[in-house]
C-alpha cells in the first residue's frame, strides 16, 4: 500500500494503521476527513476575501 500515488495516501494510512476495518468504516473516515478539509478551506477563502477587500480599500466584512 505504501507505493500508491499521493491522492491515495489517506486511504493507505487508514487501512494500514487499522486492523479489521471494513469498507464502510473507511468510507466514513474519508467523508469525515473530506468535511474537515472543506471547513478548513472555506475559512481560508473567507479570510482571503476579507484581506483582498481591505487591500482594495474596502472595509471588508468580518466572517461569521
Amino acid at each position: 500500500m505504501c507505493n500508491l500515488p499521493g491522492e491515495n495516501e489517506l486511504i493507505s494510512s487508514i487501512v494500514g494503521n487499522t486492523k479489521g476495518i471494513t469498507l464502510i468504516e473507511v468510507k466514513k473516515k474519508l467523508v469525515k476527513e473530506y468535511h474537515r478539509l472543506e471547513k478548513k478551506n472555506m475559512a481560508r477563502e473567507r479570510a482571503f476575501k476579507v484581506n483582498t477587500e481591505r487591500a482594495k480599500g474596502g472595509q471588508g466584512k468580518r466572517p461569521g
